[in-house]
């Protein structure tokens, strides 16, 4: 196996599970898609969970013979770690502050294989809140979110010798979706940050912002 290289699985519909399958390198699923893997006695190195609700019913039987190692956040609520124990997974933490203000798990695992586990190659594997939205005057606020929070992590913190490999390689689609995003919210040009700490008091202040807009206006599009 290729420890320079990994895939992501995400839950979007356009996930290729026999690339999945057949990728020569590090498989990391999301914690959603952890029972479909093991479905099709795919195993994973690694699986990654971020929220702080529930989410033990991702982590019971059945599992493969071979179990995956777990990466929890520090917002991963006790009642999850404890089912996980009850399962006897092995756990590792991704304590970095970020985590507070991430809401994708994706995303989580994304920084997970570029800043623990080094990797120079990562391919994602349905990360559909990446693509540009199909259908004309609508807006999804929640994914924008994900993608304005991607593309900050992409552009200022990973480093150049990564390669980033989209879902179906259209990378100039996903930054003609990111302008489009930056016009619906009416947003300035993304600054930049060369300190963490800021950036994550930044995205804090961005994201109760759009959480509150979310509240208004439920989960529709408008």
């Amino acid at each position: 196996m290729d420890k320079t290289r990994c895939i992501i699985l995400g839950a979007g519909p356009s996930l290729d599970m026999e690339a999945y399958r057949n990728f020569d390198g590090i498989k990391i699923s999301t914690d959603r898609m952890y029972h479909e893997t093991v479905k099709e006695k795919i195993d994973s190195d690694f699986v990654v969970t971020l929220e702080d609700s529930n989410l033990s019913h991702y982590f019971i039987k059945p599992h493969l013979e071979k179990k995956p190692i777990i990466i929890t956040s520090i917002r991963t609520p006790d009642v999850t770690m404890l089912a996980l124990g009850n399962e006897d997974f092995t756990l590792k933490m991704f304590p970095l502050g970020i985590m507070q203000v991430t809401f994708n798990v994706g995303l989580m695992s994304y920084m997970y294989a570029v800043f623990v586990l080094k990797c120079k190659y990562v391919e994602l594997n349905g990360f559909d809140h990446l693509y540009p939205r199909q259908e004309k005057n609508s807006y999804d606020l929640q994914h924008h979110m994900w993608r304005e929070m991607f593309w900050d992590i992409y552009t200022d913190w990973v480093p150049k010798n990564v390669k980033t490999v989209f879902p179906n390689d259209t990378y100039k689609d996903f930054l003609i979706q990111r302008k489009k995003d930056l016009i619906d919210v009416n947003t300035a040009v993304y600054p930049g940050f060369e300190d963490m700490d800021n950036y994550i008091r930044y995205r804090r202040d961005r994201n109760e912002r759009d959480v509150r807009r979310l509240n208004e206006w439920g989960d529709e599009n408008h």
